[in-house]
This record gives C-alpha cells, sequence and structure tokens, in this order.
C-alpha cells in the first residue's frame, strides 16, 4: 500500500511538473508569436517609410528621403537587436527554469527512492 501511494505521488509530482514545463513553453512560444507579430510590424514601417522616402526623392526632396530611409534603417536594426537580445533571454530563462524543474524532479526521486 504504502509503495503503491508512493508511486501515485511520484505520478502526481511528475505530472505537474510536465504541465509546468508545457505551461512554460506555450508562454515561451507566446512570446516568440508576439516578437514575430512585431517583426512583422517592423517590416511594414520600414517599407512604409522606404515607400514615402521615394515618393519624397520623386517629388524633388532627396536628401530629406535619404535622411528618413536612413533613420528608418537604424530603427529597425535597433529594435531587431533588442528583440535578438530579448529572445535571448526568454529562452535563457526557460532553459534555466527547465532545468530547475528537472532538478527539482530528480531530488523529488530521489528522496522518494530514500523512503
Amino acid at each position: 500500500r504504502m509503495a503503491e501511494a508512493q508511486a501515485e505521488a511520484k505520478a502526481e509530482a511528475e505530472a505537474q511538473a510536465a504541465a509546468v514545463l508545457a505551461a512554460e513553453a506555450e508562454d515561451a512560444q507566446a512570446r516568440v508569436q508576439a516578437l514575430e507579430d512585431e517583426k512583422r510590424a517592423l517590416r511594414e514601417r520600414v517599407d512604409s517609410n522606404f515607400k514615402k522616402s521615394q515618393a519624397r526623392a520623386e517629388a524633388g526632396v532627396a536628401a530629406k528621403a535619404k535622411a528618413l530611409e536612413e533613420e528608418s534603417k537604424k530603427e529597425a536594426a535597433a529594435q531587431h537587436k533588442a528583440e535578438a537580445e530579448q529572445c535571448k533571454r526568454d529562452e535563457e530563462a526557460n532553459e534555466e527554469a527547465r532545468v530547475a524543474k528537472v532538478v527539482e524532479m530528480v531530488e523529488a526521486r530521489a528522496l522518494g527512492q530514500e523512503k
């Protein structure tokens, strides 16, 4: 009976840990999707800025158009860099959380085996 109860407790703990990991993976996927959406919006903004700068150049304002285009590229590059850094931080945090959960599960198993 005791072994049965321990096995049930162990299975439940593993199921809970798996559920936590699944939720974390879902959160990470949602953050990745949000970053992809931001990236798409930035691309659209860059495209829009580029089209605007072309129209201004055609209207005879070439110097101002070039400056706006450069600013847009710098802004997009800076945003992309920030997104990449945030994504890396998210991945590192998720990996740390996963490792912590695995360690927790291993410790829980070890404690269960000691009894």
